[in-house]
């Protein structure tokens, strides 16, 4: 019994992270191509890292691969912001005064 706590307490802290592939792929391609690609890179390197035994590095990789999604989704969200003003103000936006 004690055999088998120890086996699932061992398997939950060794556990493989979460390498967040979907994430930097859907980053990479829809957000901030840099920071996607950047993301791509780390979120590579989880996997291999944790088949090294290195559990630490992978977890160090995941957790880079999350924030660098997060960052390029959020620059995707500030340059569709920056575009849709400036296409507003140039006057070709909906409430433009040339629509009849």
């Amino acid at each position: 019994m004690a055999h088998r706590r120890t086996l699932e307490l061992y398997e939950r802290i060794h556990a493989r992270p979460y390498d967040y592939c979907l994430a930097a792929w859907f980053t990479t391609v829809f957000c901030c191509l840099p920071i996607g690609i950047c993301a791509l890179v780390s979120s590579c390197s989880v996997g291999s890292l944790y088949r090294r035994g290195d559990v630490e590095g992978a977890r160090r990789a995941s957790r880079a691969t999350r924030n660098l999604s997060l960052l390029s989704f959020a620059c995707g969200i500030v340059w569709l912001i920056i575009v849709m003003s400036a296409w507003n103000r140039s006057g070709n936006g909906m409430n433009s005064s040339n629509a009849q």
